[in-house]
């Protein structure tokens, strides 16, 4: 609701409500000047109290916006810290580094010289994915409810392309497993088999020989009792 007065370059505001049509605005200095307000037709009204009111409402929409910047800037300050944190972290381990090479240059140690320079090639901050990070601060730092939830979106499907490659991986290592075990049972049936076949050829010679024996016996038996 608009609580200027209407009489044009008015600074105060306009306390009073016309009845008329237009539903005009005027303020107490006015109200009493103009020429409509005084006819018959035209009543008013104060409306100090739903000025007040808006007042109120607009206080308290001006306290909520200043605790939002409060909040968003105590999360900045916060971020902000731990990225100097990290960064003086890794300066201060790079000047450690600067001593062990003035430590390899007085004792003539190529090694560690060329160990220093392998583990600085190692770190190439600047070609490492950012993706993660940026999300991340749009997520807790956007005010924007498209960004965030583009954020949230990428970051949730993400999570999910990363459970479904952990899934993979983990059926992937079952599955070699499974054939493992499967070899070993492939394996353990061959020698069973093979152990069969043993026992079956030793079984099938000593019945052989039990029949061969049984024969001579028989033999033996009969040709004395020939004689």
């Amino acid at each position: 609701m608009n609580f200027r007065c209407y009489i044009q370059n008015c600074p105060n505001p306009g306390f009073w409500l016309c009845s008329c049509e237009k539903k005009i605005k005027i303020c107490g200095v006015h109200a009493l000047k103009e020429a409509h307000v005084t006819k018959d037709s035209c009543n008013i009204k104060c409306i100090e109290k739903e000025y007040k009111n808006h007042l109120t409402d607009i206080f308290y929409a001006q306290n909520a916006l200043s605790n939002l910047s409060q909040n968003v800037l105590k999360a900045s300050s916060f971020m902000i810290n731990q990225i100097n944190s990290c960064t003086n972290e890794n300066l201060y381990y790079i000047k450690e580094k600067y001593k062990l090479i003035d430590q390899a240059v007085i004792l003539g140690n190529s090694e560690l010289l060329i160990s220093i320079i392998n583990w600085a090639k190692n770190f190439d901050i600047n070609q490492r994915d950012k993706t993660f990070f940026t999300s991340s601060v749009i997520n807790l730092l956007s005010l924007k409810n498209d960004y965030a939830q583009q954020s949230s979106e990428i970051t949730m499907l993400k999570s999910q392309i990363d459970e479904i490659q952990k899934n993979y991986h983990n059926s992937c290592e079952e599955i070699e497993s499974l054939k493992k075990e499967l070899e070993n049972y492939r394996i353990w049936y061959a020698n069973i088999e093979k152990e069969k076949n043993l026992l079956q050829e030793s079984y099938e010679k000593l019945l052989n020989e039990v029949d061969l024996n049984s024969k001579k016996y028989l033999d033996g038996n009969w040709k004395s009792k020939k004689k």
